[in-house]
């Protein structure tokens, strides 16, 4: 009995980190913009 339950939460651990894996390699970064600010003549200094 018990090893059945060790059984199936090692499946279920085993199930999770490979979701987990596929969804960090497929999710990846999002892309930011970048601004750049010139400063103005008229800024005080």
């Amino acid at each position: 009995m018990g090893w059945k339950v060790l059984l199936g939460f090692f499946v279920v651990l085993v199930l999770a980190a490979g979701g987990l894996a596929w969804y960090g390699s497929a999710a990846g970064p999002r892309p930011h913009t970048i601004e750049q600010v010139i400063p103005d003549s008229k800024l005080p200094k």
